[in-house]
């Protein structure tokens, strides 16, 4: 009698959930690697302080949480990973996406330093290491040189921007913007027929600035606050996201009925852009993080400078010549699918890099 094939048991993934909690466009773009890190093994958990409709928005559809708990505590989450690269097989250690300011106080140096012992002692350890949508700012020469040493230490780094491959050392082949997340389309057919504009700021001042600008040309808008302590404009009809499942459909119905979004809200512009809409980012002189994405993708955004004199005109503009919204992102998702495949080992540990 043959025996029955016994089925190889699926990795585990271990997932720190540490991310902006209340940031929609964090929480969309997480919820799609999970997705396709589930597809690679199962997901254990380390939920400490991530609060449960952050938790519900990124799992399953009705589920919980994206993983099984397997701790609730930092401290035990970063023993359990130095643990799991003493066991066969070895592991991977995954970092998701997020920001990655390099802080030049003697603090943060310090910090910097015991981050990459940690990940030269993981490659001590043969477990592998690769770091997914990343950004960095710059900072002084000490600093700079300690975040490359560490993510030059990685096995794969897949940063999001042009600025941030330089200071890692990579090659620009090996960018992956935030687009890729978020692979599958909407239907933006009826793009010709809209004529509604919307408007996400986060800054209050720059927001103001371009409302009223918005306002004197006579321009009906409305307010999309997707993070929360956005600007929400007085006075502007407002769609707030607020956490639930029902709150991010009415914020994505609004963009795939508006012909326009106008913002400082990277996130915002994607999402328009994604439905159809033309992105206008209004954004300081000093500003670097849309405008980096924008070099980076070869865009064609209108990148306006909130603090111009003659806003009003540069707005009028943008608004009766639109850029033609996005190029499809379905070959830079299929870069990044390939690269998880590429990485992820029979144990995997996931972290977001802090």
């Amino acid at each position: 009698m043959t025996p029955e094939p016994i089925e190889p048991a699926r990795p585990e993934i271990f997932v720190n959930a540490f991310t902006k909690f209340d940031n929609l466009g964090d929480v969309v773009i997480n919820r799609a690697l999970f997705a396709e890190l589930r597809s690679h093994g199962e997901l254990r958990l380390n939920s400490a302080g991530c609060p449960s409709v952050y938790l519900a928005a990124v799992a399953r559809p009705g589920e919980p949480e994206p993983g099984r708990a397997f701790t609730r505590s930092l401290v035990r989450a970063d023993v359990r990973h130095w643990t799991t690269g003493f066991r066969a097989p070895r592991p991977t250690v995954v970092s998701t996406p997020g920001g990655a300011p390099i802080r030049s106080e003697p603090a943060e140096i310090a910090k910097a330093l015991a981050r990459l012992g940690l990940a030269v002692g993981l490659r001590l350890m043969r477990v592998r290491q690769i770091r997914l949508g990343f950004s960095a700012s710059d900072g002084t020469a000490v600093a700079r040189l300690l975040f490359r040493l560490r993510h030059r230490s990685f096995d794969a780094c897949l940063p999001r921007d042009l600025v941030t491959a330089e200071l890692v050392g990579v090659d620009r082949s090996s960018v992956v913007p935030d687009l890729v997340w978020l692979a599958a389309r909407p239907d933006s057919s009826d793009v010709a027929h809209r004529s509604s504009v919307v408007v996400a700021f986060r800054r209050h001042d720059v927001g103001r600035r371009a409302v009223e600008a918005l306002q004197s040309l006579g321009v009906a808008a409305t307010a999309v606050v997707q993070v929360a302590g956005d600007f929400e404009p007085p006075g502007l009809p407002s769609v707030v996201w607020d956490g639930s499942e029902e709150a991010e459909r009415v914020v994505m119905a609004t963009y795939a009925t508006a012909s326009i979004v106008i913002g400082d809200r990277l996130h915002a512009l994607l999402f328009g852009a994604l439905h159809g809409c033309a992105p206008v980012a209004v954004v300081p002189t000093a500003e670097t993080k849309i405008r980096n994405y924008v070099v980076s993708q070869g865009l064609t955004w209108p990148v306006i400078d909130a603090d111009a004199h003659d806003l009003g005109s540069l707005l009028a503009e943008a608004v009766s010549n639109p850029p033609a919204p996005v190029s499809d992102a379905a070959s830079g998702g299929a870069v990044l699918r390939c690269a998880i495949a590429g990485a992820l080992g029979a144990r995997v540990v996931a972290e977001h890099a802090r």
